[in-house]
């Protein structure tokens, strides 16, 4: 939070990324609305604009099914019970929905303006001041399974305040053959259930999580290490 308090300090917009774990959302909103607190009270003091700071969670979809997949894999081929294989199996590429539907719940908690917490009471303080939500961004669209649809992400996942990420192959195939209609609010009890499932099959959804973030952060860093390695070299050249 610090960092992004430090980016909100100077008027910054970004993209925060690996908000991958729903369970992370209960005291990952408050962080967010402290972000916010502080377009208030330290942005819009020096003269700033908080309308003009732009910023997306990234939540990367195919990532989350293809960690809990092979999870699901090792437990099928583990297990002695027919049932829970079975139970395994059906949750198949399912996770990176549920959990996606069931973070953009707790969003809603704070941002509809229907509902009333006391996060809801500051966000609404926020925006009369021109305070933008931190919308979720849907990235890793690209389904990794061919035996999935191609499109599974795109179209389970519409809804507002949300921005959809698509590489320029699963954009082609949206404009082609893509359906249109809000459905993120939809199969909320479905989602729910599908972590119950998972739960119940002894797979915590911390332990995947975990394994994302981690992953994230390293595979970000080796890139920013690479940038960075190209930016020496060139100026060694230049100089």
């Amino acid at each position: 939070m610090n960092a992004l308090k430090a980016l909100n300090y100077h008027g910054q917009s970004f993209w925060f990324d690996s908000l991958d774990d729903e369970s992370l959302t209960g005291g990952g909103w408050k962080s967010i609305i402290r972000w916010n607190d502080s377009q208030g009270m330290i942005f819009r003091p020096r003269g700033g604009d908080p309308a003009k700071v732009v910023a997306v969670a990234g939540f990367y979809l195919n990532r989350i099914d293809t960690e809990v997949d092979a999870r699901l894999t090792a437990l099928e081929m583990q297990s002695r019970c027919s049932e829970k294989e079975a139970s395994a199996k059906s949750l198949h590429g399912r996770m990176a929905i549920a959990s996606a539907k069931l973070t953009y719940q707790s969003f809603l908690e704070i941002h509809d303006e229907q509902r009333w917490s006391e996060l809801s009471q500051r966000w609404r303080a926020l925006k009369s001041l021109g305070a933008k939500p931190l919308r979720l961004l849907w990235s890793g669209t690209e389904v990794k399974n061919p035996e999935y649809d191609e499109l599974k992400y795109l179209e389970s996942l519409i809804g507002r305040d949300t921005v959809s990420a698509m590489a320029p192959l699963t954009a082609k195939a949206f404009r082609r053959r893509g359906r249109v209609s809000p459905t993120l609010e939809k199969g909320v009890e479905e989602a729910r259930a599908t972590v119950v499932q998972l739960q119940e099959l002894g797979l915590a959804w911390e332990a995947p999580a975990g394994s994302l973030l981690a992953d994230g952060v390293l595979a970000f860093r080796k890139s920013f290490d690479r940038l960075l390695d190209g930016i020496e070299r060139r100026t060694r050249v230049a100089a």
